[in-house]
């Protein structure tokens, strides 16, 4: 049985040239100094959300009034995050973007002890997380819990957003972001 499980491993970690896909072809012949390009269009206050991303800046002026807001799909009510241009649901054009009850359940989380950037270094130990919503579990939402402790925490407990500066040492900006805490009713 382990000289099938190792020719398995050697099958899958060997993809012929002919069998990649064409980006994957492409990106191994872009010279590594051509690669940073995305780095390079990163916004000044990275890693400070870009509020002003066409994609997310309902969501963002939202969360500076202290609204949690998900797009709606007009066509067949199905809420979308990320957003998207289609409804995964029925593939409608056209969303609005709608005012949750800012209650959900813990969906997962960690707790970062090390800075994995040096504009982190000020927040640990820290936890992100993913909360699903209480409007549609589906929709989960990738956040910070705040305010309690991290042995505190259990899967799929209630927790309800709290709106709290997310800033980062060296970084002048901040951004209002919705985090969550432990809902104790």
């Amino acid at each position: 049985m382990s000289e099938d499980r190792s020719e398995a491993e050697a099958r899958s970690s060997h993809v012929p040239r002919e069998d990649r896909s064409e980006a994957e072809a492409r990106s191994s012949h872009v010279p590594r100094e051509d690669r940073s390009e995305s780095v390079s269009s990163m916004h000044a206050d990275f890693p400070l959300p870009d509020t002003e991303w066409e994609p997310t800046r309902e969501f963002w002026a939202g969360a500076a009034r202290h609204e949690l807001l998900i797009p709606r799909c007009n066509a067949c009510g199905a809420y979308t995050w990320y957003p998207r241009e289609r409804c995964r649901t029925c593939r409608g054009e056209a969303f609005t973007w709608t005012v949750m009850s800012g209650r959900g359940r813990l969906f997962s989380w960690a707790v970062v002890t090390r800075a994995f950037l040096p504009q982190f270094a000020g927040k640990v130990p820290f936890v992100p997380a993913l909360v699903a919503l209480d409007e549609d579990p589906v929709v989960r939402l990738v956040t910070e819990i705040v305010d309690c402790e991290p042995d505190d925490l259990r899967f799929d407990m209630p927790v309800r957003v709290v709106y709290r500066p997310l800033e980062f040492e060296g970084i002048a900006a901040r951004v209002t972001a919705p985090m969550f805490t432990i809902a104790t009713s």
